[in-house]
């Protein structure tokens, strides 16, 4: 879309892949704006990772694993008798359609762990150092081009492709009080900090641009706990707003060097710096043994996506996971999550086809000091037609 100056071409084809590429634009937040000087990132909902799938579930407020630190109530990260280490790689099947009939979402760095962590004692406190992919996309889209000689398709595309990512490099901090209301009872709290990562690369036309840069953010959590066999936790996370400068082939924007055309009277030209937001979120976890080999968890998320557009609700994931542990070194997990977007003015029918309902199992096994878990998520019949998706995970763990 960005055009160094030349020579003038036909007008029609013109005006025809402008007017594709502003349906990218308003759809899937490619580097183009009507408003000239700034363009955001991360509207994709596929492209949050559902970091939380494990073998125990779709839970991490009550429960937790050195993998699973970044993703979890950092109340929970509490450390055992000695340093514990986790690794997770996830596997996801592509999204096509993603968004339109013509968008395709697909994961990215699919060599790097999904996410890693390390819990080790220190007097009082356990602190955890932690790796996390969280939000992670590769967008393409291929566009045919219109001319005069071919008003019904000429047989030449022209491809979109958009890369974005968000990697969290966090540190918790956690402390545990037993015996405040009874004897039998313990409160935890825990904090985190977080240094956020956003990597974005985009090509058309030939033309590719690119961001690399970094925020702040924070988590709060709190957990009760009776004779831990049930307990409630809730935790605050808060996610920064992270801009900067855009760089085209290397260089950064001179808006002297690049054509700004008209369509339909509106002037379009490239952004200079680009913005970057994931939603905020609240959630509300509950743990329940129902005896002495089986146990519920129920999971409710507050994600604030009123904070990305003026066009958006805010929504709640539910989730909730039936664990069975019929001998001490296996077990089993089977659940389900219920995830989506509300938006205010739904153009499109979006608000069906990104609701998704995922179920999922998994399956740990634990020997000593060393333990490995399987998980697996699919998309079920009542999902909508942007959430056709299959899910695998490993998670691998060792205490010293």
């Amino acid at each position: 879309m960005i055009r160094r100056k030349t020579p003038q071409y036909g007008e029609f084809m013109k005006r025809n892949m402008i007017s594709s590429l502003i349906v990218i634009s308003v759809l899937f937040s490619h580097g183009f704006s009507i408003e000239p000087i700034s363009s955001t990132c991360l509207h994709l909902t596929q492209g949050y990772v559902m970091d939380n799938l494990s073998s125990m579930g779709y839970s991490h407020n009550i429960m937790t694993h050195p993998a699973f630190i970044s993703s979890s109530n950092p109340a929970s990260v509490i450390a055992q008798s000695g340093i514990s280490i986790g690794l997770s790689y996830q596997f996801e099947s592509e999204v096509d359609p993603a968004m339109g009939p013509f968008l395709r979402h697909k994961r990215n760095q699919i060599k790097l762990p999904q996410s890693f962590g390390l819990i080790f004692p220190l007097k009082k406190l356990s602190i955890g150092l932690s790796f996390n992919q969280e939000y992670n996309s590769i967008q393409r889209a291929e566009l045919e081009l219109i001319t005069i000689e071919n008003p019904t398709g000429s047989g030449e595309y022209v491809e979109f492709r958009n890369s974005e990512n968000i990697n969290s490099y966090t540190l918790s901090i956690s402390s545990s009080f037993p015996g405040i209301i009874t004897e039998s009872d313990m409160i935890s709290c825990g904090l985190q900090l977080d240094l956020k990562t956003l990597e974005y690369s985009s090509t058309i036309f030939g033309t590719s641009s690119q961001l690399s840069t970094y925020g702040y953010g924070w988590k709060l959590g709190l957990k009760y706990e009776i004779k831990h066999d049930r307990g409630i936790g809730i935790y605050f996370e808060n996610n920064p707003r992270i801009k900067d400068n855009i760089t085209y082939d290397g260089l950064e924007l001179n808006p002297i060097e690049i054509d700004s055309i008209e369509v339909h009277g509106y002037p379009i030209s490239p952004p200079s710096h680009l913005e970057g937001k994931m939603p905020d979120r609240l959630t509300i976890g509950f743990f329940s043994k129902l005896t002495p080999k089986s146990s519920l968890t129920f999971d409710f998320t507050n994600v604030y996506w009123s904070q990305l557009s003026s066009n958006n609700n805010d929504y709640i994931d539910v989730s909730g996971t039936l664990l069975f542990q019929p001998i001490n070194f296996l077990s089993f997990s089977v659940g389900i999550l219920s995830t989506g977007r509300a938006y205010k003015t739904d153009y499109l029918d979006l608000n069906s086809k990104l609701h998704g309902v995922y179920l999922f199992t998994g399956l740990g096994i634990d020997v000593q000091s060393f333990n490995i878990g399987l998980s697996y998520a699919f998309s079920s019949f009542d999902s909508g037609d942007y959430r056709d998706q299959k899910i695998g995970k490993i998670q691998i763990g060792y205490t010293l």
